[in-house]
């Protein structure tokens, strides 16, 4: 995202968690980052980022940001223990978080035998319905980030996110469409218990180990299967090793990478646990007993942070008549993944457990964000003065999350003034999936906070109210 004159020169900055940015060459360096001694045009100093910056994943203690080494999933995986009864999801199928976590340990086991663990990326590939949600869940209790694609999704797209995202395994329950892939493909729900693959050839020894939230090790067929995968090295495996952790993921750990479905030239966002963290504890907090009508398809952003607040607050999710049934069969919802709704969907359920309260709004309603600011940060209203198009207001912003409206030289609007909106905050995404340089063009240093964070640079225009809202005007 350009700033200033295209004759600008600019500097490398780093910050202390060893992530990169660059900076106007005569601004004052924001605080909590330092110059490397790098200067040169805005083209080579991202041509130089690109060299120094091979392990995205940020320097950090365990028990930084928040999250400890349990997070969400081990708070998830104790929630559900505690409530086994609780219904977790109904409509289109019915399942009690006994049964969500009973099917999402059994997962966790099989994948984490094949050596699965942090950093890893596992294709979630499920229509959405109760197999997705259990999947979802043991892919997390791995360590491990998810990659969600429905199965409506076209089997181009699907192949070119499998690709790109450089899964080592794939949960789904058409293994046979994917005989070409070269990563495990484990059949989901495991009625047949069989793995398939071109490029790694895996034995399922940890179907049957036994995973408790927080454990380090998950049953001897699992460790040892896993074991033995990491000191067979490449040669046995066609694959560089990949260290072999417990189930706990940390906060600067990768949780799930998204793709944006309608822009097939987008890049995948990985989102960290301490960004699920702070979303699912501020953001979108729900409750037990709340219900969160959910459609659409899995691969949606706005779908995975409803699915992930459900899972964390202990409520229902509430799926249409339509949706999978509880095998996963797929049917087709007729849901487009939008996330461009501005007003309520409501959603009524399919069972006779369905006589609660109605079910909450969507995460694609009344909220404003985008999948590099953890999907939500902020709130979204629609003002209408006089017969032509409602105007678009953004925020308040979210607890922890920061809107900033700058110029080009990225100084604060005055009212009345237009310029870009930015981002801040700790649902702020790691960046782009292994693509240093498209990361620090648009995650820059934040000037305003002084603590080493960064600020996206969302590209949507808008205008400073009186109010000191901003008033989105190109969409």
């Amino acid at each position: 995202m350009a700033t200033g004159p295209p004759h600008r020169y600019f500097q490398v900055l780093v910050n202390h968690r060893a992530q990169y940015g660059i900076w106007p060459l005569d601004d004052a360096v924001p605080g909590g980052w330092s110059p490397i001694g790098f200067v040169s045009t805005r083209e080579e100093c991202l041509v130089q980022v690109a060299e120094l910056w091979r392990d995205m994943r940020p320097a950090g203690k365990p028990d930084e940001d928040g999250g400890g080494a349990a997070g969400w999933t081990g708070r998830v995986a104790a929630a559900a223990a505690a409530r086994p009864d609780a219904v977790a999801l109904s409509g289109g199928a019915r399942l009690t978080y006994g049964e969500l976590l009973e099917g999402a340990r059994r997962l966790a086991g099989r994948l984490i035998a094949l050596g699965i663990g942090a950093e890893d990326r596992v294709a979630l590939y499920l229509p959405l319905g109760a197999a997705a949600l259990t999947a979802l869940l043991g892919i997390a209790l791995t360590g491990a980030a998810y990659l969600p694609i429905d199965s409506l999704d076209d089997a181009g797209w699907r192949d070119l996110v499998i690709a790109d995202g450089g899964v080592r395994a794939v949960v789904t329950d058409r293994a046979d469409t994917l005989v070409h892939v070269d990563a495990h493909v484990l059949t989901w729900p495991d009625e047949t218990e069989t793995d398939t693959g071109t490029g790694i050839a895996g034995t399922d020894a940890g179907a049957g180990a036994a995973i408790t939230a927080g454990d380090e090790v998950v049953g001897a067929a699992a460790a040892t299967t896993a074991a033995a995968a990491t000191t067979a090295g490449p040669a046995a495996t066609g694959r560089s090793a990949a260290p072999v952790r417990g189930p706990r993921a940390l906060p600067f750990d990768a949780a799930c990478v998204l793709y944006h479905p309608a822009e097939r030239g987008s890049r995948g966002v990985v989102l960290e646990h301490r960004q699920l963290d702070a979303l699912l504890g501020e953001v979108l907090p729900v409750r037990p007993g709340d219900r969160v009508a959910v459609s659409g398809r899995l691969s949606s952003e706005f779908v995975n942070a409803d699915l992930l607040r459900v899972l964390h607050g202990g409520a229902e999710a509430v799926l249409p008549p339509g949706a999978a049934d509880a095998t996963g069969a797929a049917r087709d919802t007729g849901g487009t993944g939008d996330t461009g709704a501005a007003g309520d969907t409501g959603g009524t359920g399919g069972t006779g457990d369905d006589h609660a309260r109605p079910p909450a709004p969507t995460c694609s309603s009344r909220f404003y964000g985008s999948l590099e600011t953890g999907v939500v940060c902020a709130g979204r209203r629609a003002l209408r003065a006089g017969p032509g198009p409602a105007r678009t207001l953004i925020g308040p912003p979210f607890a922890g999350c920061r809107l900033y409206a700058l110029d080009d030289d990225l100084r604060p609007l005055a009212v009345g003034g237009t310029g870009s909106l930015y981002v801040g905050g700790p649902v702020v995404a790691r960046g782009y999936l292994d693509d240093p340089a498209a990361t620090v063009d648009r995650f820059l240093p934040d000037p305003f906070a002084a603590d080493g964070s960064r600020m996206f640079a969302t590209g949507h225009r808008v205008r400073l109210l009186e109010e000191g809202v901003p008033e989105r005007l190109d969409g």
